[in-house]
């Protein structure tokens, strides 16, 4: 197995793990993980509710990094390897919009 391989599949998981612990509310509002914007950060309540509004997506996300990893592993002089990785991120871009959204309608109702 190829470094980046490693890499990647460890980046899954963790992304995976981050996602389940949004889903079930402990993941605790911080600077380091999560969706990190001024909505989500204003409020332990916009914090929880972006999260369990985008956890699906990021486990999409974390699912499709692990799959790659392993690909690469496999072949690890895959011409759309880049491409691949950069489409899986999608769906967590995806989350964290979504996420983001529902924060700011919690910590500026209109």
């Amino acid at each position: 197995m190829t470094v980046a391989a490693a890499i990647v599949i460890l980046g899954g998981f963790a992304v995976a793990f981050i996602a389940l612990l949004g889903r079930s509310g402990k993941l605790p509002r911080n600077r380091f993980a999560g969706i990190r914007t001024p909505s989500t950060l204003r409020s332990d309540a916009a914090w929880d509710v972006a999260h369990r509004v985008s956890w699906a997506y990021t486990l999409v996300s974390g699912v499709g990094m692990v799959i790659l990893g392993v690909v690469l592993s496999l072949k690890p002089r895959s011409d759309v390897a880049l491409g691949v990785l950069l489409l899986s991120l999608v769906p967590i871009l995806i989350g964290a919009a979504k996420g983001d959204r529902a924060a700011r309608a919690i910590v500026d109702p209109q």
